[in-house]
């Protein structure tokens, strides 16, 4: 079941949705270095440079019932990028949260290079 988290930021009232499976899963495999880095929306802004995933990371997301897409966003968004980024760490949290406990992808990937490198410091 998909479920919905509300926040209140800056004063206005977000509903944040989780992505359905497929949705997370594709967007999880596109941000696995993102997800997997210590300040996840540093990483994103770094990374993003059209703003195609960020516009997918709030493709879920209301801002006081109205929904965040490319038309809306320099309006929610011009002079208050810091609102921007809280939203980020907020979706980023309720779909991703195993990724960021390390039990996703990024500890599959991180597994064998980790193994690797307990074998070369026994050498």
């Amino acid at each position: 079941m998909i479920k919905k988290e509300e926040r209140t930021i800056n004063g206005h009232n977000y509903t944040i949705q989780e992505f359905p499976g497929m949705q997370g899963y594709l967007l999880g495999r596109k941000l696995i270095g993102v997800l997997t880095n210590d300040d996840p929306v540093t990483k994103l802004c770094a990374l993003d440079e059209s703003g195609e995933l960020t516009l997918q990371l709030l493709s879920n997301t209301t801002r006081d019932d109205e929904v965040i897409n490319q038309n809306s966003f320099d309006r929610f968004y011009t002079s208050n990028l810091k609102e921007l980024v809280e939203v980020l760490k907020i979706i980023i949290e309720v779909n991703f949260k195993d990724f960021l406990q390390g039990e996703g992808f990024g500890n599959l990937i991180s597994q064998p290079a980790n193994q690797v490198k307990q074998a070369e410091q026994e050498l």
